[in-house]
């Protein structure tokens, strides 16, 4: 108390309020003492240890182009502590991928009930090696035939289907089907051949002591003949064909009954058949042009008789516009030129440079093109 009188007022103003302090605060520092005395005791928590997450193993695909050894090799970028790392090097051996075969059975196949019919597999590859093995089935539960070119006889007729497997030399297999009909077995062949020759020789011996006897002339070809040869492609003009009935020398005949004869051109229109009278030579018909120009081949046949062939042309016909003169086409119906159709009318008139009737109104002549000024 002395000690404190002696201080100075403002320490010992601290040093009050510093025993106030204290003896407010320590009740609380001995109620929370004696809790702590009297709680159970418990371990103290561990703390977890922290784990770093493994990222999975990369992966990296490729599609090889082409067969044969190739190199790999694995590099990967580290982080800020690790520089860049690589693999070992490994060797992949590439092999081309194997192709399937290729079957052909062939056929269609036919045959009599019997006899043994020929079966072929030689139409069947494989683009990228050989086959090994042919197996048939012939569809009659017959079991299986291992060969190429393999000969089978049914039983039954009746439609089969026959199939071909084929295993090329990796074991990968292809099959194909043909169709073999087989029907009813035949006769046998020596007697019917046996029977054949006695009735021709029957019928030598009646020939040869048979007495001969003048035959009739009959007629043996044809013969054709057009007038005129060069006709206008205008779809009216006409040629007139002549057919004749020949004999062994080349020379007309008559017939010795109607004869039909057909005939045929490569352009126009021709009437057929037309038919040689008995009695007759020869017998006319009518070849019409077409719009065609062009060489027309002219045929003719006739039962029993040879028959022949003959050419003529179809020339293009001039025309002309009947305003301005000039060349058209015969299938056009306007001037290309001036765009005008033909003049129309009951009146009429001469070409005086070559005789063609036209319209009396018409400046120029439609077949010659002369002006008609």
């Amino acid at each position: 108390m002395n000690r404190l009188s002696g201080m100075p007022e403002s320490r010992r103003t601290a040093y009050t309020v510093l025993a106030v302090i204290i003896l407010l605060t320590l009740p609380c520092y001995c109620v929370g003492g004696i809790a702590l005395w009297l709680a159970p005791s418990r371990p103290l928590a561990t703390p977890s240890p922290m784990t770093t997450p493994v990222p999975p193993p990369p992966t990296a695909t490729w599609t090889p182009t082409e067969d044969g050894s190739v190199e790999v090799k694995a590099s990967w970028q580290g982080d800020a502590f690790t520089q860049t790392s690589e693999s070992t090097v490994q060797m992949m051996q590439i092999v081309p991928e194997n192709l399937p075969p290729v079957a052909d059975a062939g056929g269609p196949y036919t045959g009599a009930a019997g006899a043994a019919i020929a079966f072929t597999g030689a139409g069947s590859s494989d683009p990228d090696g050989t086959i090994v093995e042919y197996r048939w089935n012939f569809g009659d539960n017959s079991g299986y035939t291992y060969d190429q070119t393999p000969s089978h006889a049914y039983t039954t007729p009746g439609t089969y289907t026959v199939n071909l497997q084929v295993t090329d030399d990796d074991g990968a297999t292809a099959t194909d089907t043909a169709q073999c009909t087989v029907s009813e077995a035949g006769l046998p062949l020596l007697p019917i051949l046996a029977a054949v020759v006695a009735v021709g020789a029957v019928v030598i011996v009646w020939l040869l002591r048979r007495k001969p006897r003048e035959e009739a002339p009959r007629p043996t070809a044809l013969r054709i003949t057009v007038d005129p040869t060069e006709l206008l492609a205008d779809g009216r003009s006409s040629s007139t064909i002549t057919i004749e009935l020949l004999d062994k020398d080349g020379q007309p005949m008559k017939a010795p009954q109607n004869t039909e004869v057909r005939l045929t051109a490569s352009k126009g229109h021709v009437v057929s058949p037309v038919t040689i009278g008995e009695g007759q030579t020869s017998v006319a018909a009518k070849l019409v042009s077409s719009m065609e120009v062009g060489e027309v081949r002219v045929a003719t046949a006739a039962r029993g008789l040879e028959g022949t062939s003959t050419t003529l042309t179809f020339i293009e016909k001039k025309r002309y516009c009947m305003h301005c003169g000039t060349r058209m086409p015969l299938a056009v119906t306007r001037c290309p030129k001036c765009g005008r159709e033909p003049p129309s009318g009951v009146d009429v008139k001469s070409c005086p440079n070559c005789g063609e009737i036209i319209p009396k109104v018409a400046g120029f002549c439609s077949a010659c093109g002369a002006s008609q000024a």
